[in-house]
């Protein structure tokens, strides 16, 4: 590998790097816990874009989203 080459991918390195920690400084999700969002039920609806969705916690802890 040339010098040249070396050089050019240094600054693409960086650069990439410095993007992902950009994005995740500026995107803060909110963090809700399971049992807060099912409740007791352990199911919940959904209305996304006039469509509607399942959200259920199964017997073995796995959460499953159905429309």
């Amino acid at each position: 590998m040339s010098a040249d080459k070396k050089t050019t991918l240094a600054p693409t390195i960086i650069s990439l790097e410095a993007e992902k920690l950009q994005a995740e400084a500026s995107f803060k999700a909110r963090v809700v816990t399971s049992k807060d969002l099912l409740g007791e039920s352990k199911s919940l609806v959904i209305q996304h874009e006039g469509e509607t969705y399942h959200l259920r916690a199964t017997k073995f802890g796995k959460l499953v989203l159905t429309k």
